[in-house]
């Protein structure tokens, strides 16, 4: 049968626009409600909801959130997601899912979960300050910052392929029939937020001098800068770990991290994602 574009049209309107109900149902009705703070003219969250759910007010979703069985979570956009629809994102049941978060901090200094909420403040404190002194200050942090990413994951990459390859040889298993579209649907959602972003140096253009030249190095070399990175990082993963290990690996960065650092390697990994 011929899908039209008044099909299309008739699917979204019945399944998107239903009559006013609960905030609790509706978010279940949805599954997904993409977050945004930024109120121009208003936030995301609020102007979705206040069609669907009947006597809405702004911010009822944050306000009654504890009691709403959603979760914070990256899908297309970050925002707030059933916990069934999270469960899909995140199929290894062991994994650490937004939801939980993955904390660095206390893996470096095991006594700081105590002053867990006084850090956070004086990192916010600290951002300020920088910009408070001016973009110059805050911007050469930013490009320091992302020069010792770039080179911590180059590192990981070198020391990749400094290890001795898994005497194994064994290939991975096969995917499951029918999952190849499941697949590549997962896997553009855990890079899409790798890579978005790459336009925003446009919202800079008044302040960039020689514009015409400047923004499309920004956007273009960053893009293809950051897609090298990750592909060799692929690459590096499978040649450390092996394409079996690799398919059983949940966190393929930590277990390779671990063929080079042993048991440093967690501090090592939670240094580069502080930085990150």
């Amino acid at each position: 049968m011929l899908i039209t574009l008044d099909d299309l049209r008739h699917f979204a309107v019945a399944h998107s626009l239903f009559t006013p109900t609960t905030l609790t149902r509706a978010l279940h009705r949805l599954g997904y409600v993409q977050a945004d703070p930024i109120r121009a003219p208003a936030r995301a969250q609020d102007l979705m909801l206040r069609h669907r759910v009947k006597d809405y007010r702004d911010g009822d979703l944050e306000r009654h959130y504890a009691k709403l069985g959603v979760e914070e979570d990256v899908f297309v956009n970050y925002g707030f997601v059933t916990r069934s629809i999270q469960a899909l994102m995140h199929p290894r049941s062991d994994s650490c899912v937004p939801a939980e978060g993955y904390r660095p901090w206390p893996r470096l200094v095991p006594a700081v979960g105590t002053f867990a909420a006084v850090m956070a403040a004086g990192a916010i404190l600290a951002f300020a300050a920088m910009q408070w002194f001016g973009v110059r200050l805050s911007a050469r942090v930013l490009q320091a910052a992302s020069a010792i990413a770039t080179l911590a994951l180059i590192g990981l990459v070198v020391g990749c392929f400094q290890v001795r390859t898994p005497a194994s040889t064994e290939p991975a298993p096969p995917a499951p029939a029918g999952s190849f579209v499941v697949a590549m649907v997962l896997a553009i959602q855990s890079i899409v937020v790798t890579y978005d972003g790459w336009y925003e140096p446009i919202y800079f253009a008044e302040e960039t001098r020689h514009p015409t030249r400047q923004l499309p190095r920004a956007m273009f070399g960053g893009l293809a800068l950051l897609a090298g990175i990750y592909l060799l990082l692929n690459v590096a993963f499978l040649r450390a770990l092996g394409p079996a290990g690799l398919a059983a690996s949940k966190f393929a960065a930590a277990d390779a991290a671990r063929l080079i650092f042993g048991r440093a390697s967690e501090i090592v990994i939670s240094v580069v994602a502080v930085v990150i």
